[in-house]
């Protein structure tokens, strides 16, 4: 299930951006001419090329709707400006309607934050569920490893259960900072 969200994290995106492109193509009554199939190809293979989240290894894999959502929008703002400048530079931006290519450029963005949201609560379900986490266990027992331990207990994103830590040195040599570790 987990890898099912996963590829809709990488999928839906494209596919919401074409579907709206042909939705108000439809709405709009306009037929989708070669140049049409051009854009909506374009806009699809941006839209997965930049759809990976790049993330900073010390920042919360789960940060929240609002970081998602900018992440979201500055994402397509990219592929709107792409697709702007190689309409640009070839001189085709007169064959698309302006009515058309504003009303799909501002109302696909709610669409994309809304999908992504819930793509991603859903995600945070599935990893902090209790029957997913992963028993861990530590080699060395020191005050790195129980830093580290503690911090694996604090955020649940990780879905790790510290199991203990194993250690052949005596107690007295341990120096146990922390008495309420699992020595094993």
């Amino acid at each position: 299930v987990i890898a099912c969200i996963a590829l809709l994290q990488v999928v839906a995106p494209p596919i919401i951006v074409v579907g709206s492109l042909y939705a108000l193509l439809l709405a709009f009554g306009m037929t989708a001419d070669r140049s049409i199939q051009i854009l909506a190809g374009l806009a699809a293979l941006l839209t997965v090329l930049l759809s990976a989240r790049r993330r900073n290894s010390n920042a919360p894999i789960f940060s929240g709707s609002v970081p998602l959502a900018f992440g979201v929008v500055g994402r397509w703002g990219v592929v709107l400006a792409i697709l702007l400048a190689v309409g640009y530079s070839t001189k085709v931006t007169e064959d698309y309607s302006r009515r058309l290519l504003l009303t799909w450029a501002a109302g696909t963005t709610p669409l994309l934050i809304a999908v992504a949201i819930l793509l991603d609560r859903t995600m945070w379900g599935l990893l902090c569920d209790p029957s997913n986490a992963r028993k861990t266990v530590f080699v060395g027992l020191n005050e790195i490893s129980q830093t580290l331990a503690k911090q694996l207990l604090k955020r649940q994103e990780f879905c790790m259960a510290v199991a203990g830590f194993f250690d052949d040195r005596s107690t007295d040599r341990l120096n146990l900072a922390d008495t309420n570790l699992r020595w094993l």
